[in-house]
């Protein structure tokens, strides 16, 4: 199991209106959300495969808000590779919720971004995510190095991008 720092884990008290809060290394991309009846389960707390709705709500806003959809190439797009959460607190009916996305790491054709789910307050966390995006040729199927276009339009706070082959050119399989 992979242990990750505690200092990431600490949300803000709310989205701020710019739609960012403030997470290890940079500013995050933060997104809210209320919880609907339809995404609780019988135990009246939210079913756990929401959470993942929720993680990619908050990334294709995060999208959206850098325009990287705008900079795909033809014929490309971003498939979800892996996808894992860590639950800490359980989220209820009518909640209102801050999902806050941040990208962690930049490889030749990846995208590791780690998510917080948090409720009303700073200490509220109640989820953390590890979502990988790899930029996808959909005619072959298999992994392509990102553009310079995308890497420039991510915030600066994720690490350097490393010179690796990871994903170029392999098989991708959703």
């Amino acid at each position: 199991m992979e242990k990750r720092s505690a200092t990431f884990h600490a949300p803000p008290e709310a989205c701020d209106p710019a739609g960012s809060w403030p997470m290890r290394g940079g500013m995050g991309f933060c997104h809210r959300l209320r919880v609907r009846f339809s995404e609780v389960d019988a135990q009246k707390v939210v079913f756990f495969g929401n959470y993942f709705t929720y993680f990619d709500v908050a990334l294709t806003e995060f999208s959206r808000a850098h325009g990287i959809r705008s900079l795909l190439p033809q014929d490309h797009e971003f498939h979800v590779v892996h996808a894992s959460t860590d639950y800490v607190r359980p989220i209820r009916y009518d909640e209102e919720i801050d999902v806050a996305i941040q990208p962690e790491r930049v490889g030749t054709s990846s995208i590791t971004f780690r998510a917080v789910i948090s409720g009303s307050s700073r200490q509220d966390v109640r989820a953390r995510g590890l979502i990988v995006w790899v930029l996808t040729d959909q005619s072959s199927g298999r992994g392509a190095p990102l553009p310079q276009p995308i890497r420039q339009a991510l915030p600066a706070s994720h690490p350097a991008p490393e010179q690796s082959s990871e994903g170029a050119g392999r098989e991708v399989r959703t």
